[in-house]
This record gives C-alpha cells, structure tokens and sequence, in this order.
C-alpha cells in the first residue's frame, strides 16, 4: 500500500470531501471565466457541468477503488431493495405537484405540448445533471458513514449542510439555481436530504429510491416550470412550506416507530 492509499485509508471522508469540493471548484472556476459554459443547455458547456454534477460520485468511486471496495459497494447501492411502507415517501413531490396546481394555479396562455420526446429529454437530462452524478457520493458514500457515527437525523442534516456548501458557487455565476433565494433553496435542501435518509435507511443500502426521489423533484419543477407562469425561484418559493410541513410529519413518525421498535427490542432482551 502507497502513502496515498494510507492516507485514504486513514481519512476517508475527509479524501471524498476534499476531491469532490476540489472537482466542483475546477468546474464551477471554468465557467466563472468562460461566461458562456454557464447554462448547462449550452452542449459546449455540457461537460464542465457533468463535471461539477458528477464530483460527489466520481470522488466516491474514486476512494472505492482506491480501498479495494468498489464492484462491493457498487452491487449493493443498485440492488433493487424489498419494498417497504416508507417508500410511499417517493409520492411527496408528485403530492405537492397537485397541490401547488389546484391552491396556486397560474395562467399560461402559451403552454408548450409535452412529447414523448421532450418528456424522454426531461427525464435523461435530469438524471444525468442530477441524482446519477450525486447520489453514490452524498448517500452512497457521506450518509452511509455518517448514520453509525450521528445517528439518522444527525447524518441528514449535517450531509444537508455539506450539500447546501457545495451548491453555494451556482450563485456567483448565471445559472438557474442562482434565480432562488439561498434561504429558500437551503430549506428545499434539508428537506430532501431528511427524506432521502428515510429512503436509503429503509433500502438497506440501495439507492435506487433515492436516485427516484431525486428525479421526481428535479422532474416534476421542470414540468411545473414548463406549464405554467411560475418561474423556477417561485416554484421553490411556493412548496417550501408545502416540503417543511410533510418532511415533519414523516420525521416525527419515523422517529416515533423507530424508538418504539427499539424499546420493543429491548424489552423481548
């Protein structure tokens, strides 16, 4: 084993932390200084954005085979996991969906028709700038080795505030993100994050329903966007409530359950 292998041994989230935030920067830096690699529908700019996009599981697969563990982990992050009650969390954003449409509707007069095509495009385009590129990173490798050490919340929220950190530079450059208010989005991202926990505790692993989560959300802001009046910053602005108010319910009953489970545990002992 070389003096790098050691030291990933040694340090292995603080490895991931640093080459992820040091790939993002290396993107989100080429396109501070060429204005026009700035949009991601921009194709010239599509691999500086794959390249910020991808950072959180590059890195992670990276300090995988650096540590002799990749096919290992990679089997078990795509496992299809056993269905379980706690997966009706991948309905909170279509929920919320419905809602902002029946309480919050928008006038559009020049509503775009939705193709197979163009409904094919939304879905590729938003799982490659999106939940493929960040979930093995975030979830695969953060979360995983944060819950033992913080418990499930405590890993949410601090994996929440990692992930806010590494969005920030979209701010500083003309990017889509930049048009929402940090505090708003910030609330979108501890919101997710709290859910997404759920999700992969209840998926042994898997991360199949996070990478679904995660596209639901990316999807379902596009679909919203493209029909109706509400810009992006609006969209975020209207369900954050909407996202807060169901991310505590599902919290405090998984903590709920989770305690009583325990104590039933304890008392058959």
């Amino acid at each position: 084993m070389n003096i790098v292998q050691s030291m990933v041994q040694r340090h292995q989230v603080l490895s991931f932390l640093v080459l992820t935030f040091f790939l993002s920067a290396l993107a989100f830096a080429l396109m501070w200084l060429f204005p026009k690699w700035q949009s991601p529908q921009n194709l010239e700019a599509l691999p500086i954005w794959l390249l910020a996009v991808w950072s959180p599981t590059v890195s992670a697969l990276i300090v995988w085979a650096m540590l002799g563990k990749l096919w290992q982990k990679l089997k078990v992050l795509f496992t299809v996991p056993e269905l379980s009650p706690w997966f009706l969390v991948l309905l909170v954003p279509l929920v919320i969906l419905i809602t902002l449409l029946v309480f919050h509707p928008a006038p559009d007069p020049d509503k775009p028709e939705l193709s197979l095509a163009m409904i094919l495009f939304i879905l590729i385009f938003n799982l490659a700038l999106g939940p493929l590129g960040e979930e093995a990173g975030w979830r695969g490798f953060l979360l995983a080795d944060f819950i033992p050490r913080m418990g499930w919340m405590g890993a949410a929220l601090v994996v929440a505030l990692i992930w806010t950190l590494w969005h920030i530079p979209l701010w500083f450059i003309e990017s889509p993100q930049a048009e929402i208010s940090l505090l708003v989005f910030t609330g979108h991202v501890f919101c997710y994050s709290i859910l997404m926990t759920v999700l992969y505790k209840e998926s042994n692993g898997s991360l199949i329903p996070v990478i679904l989560f995660h596209l639901l959300v990316n999807v379902i802001t596009a679909y919203i966007s493209l029909l109706s009046a509400y810009s992006i910053a609006e969209i975020y602005r209207l369900s954050l409530l909407y996202y807060i108010g169901a991310t505590l319910v599902i919290a405090g009953l998984y903590e709920l359950l989770h305690v009583k489970t325990c104590h039933q545990i304890i008392q058959s002992d």
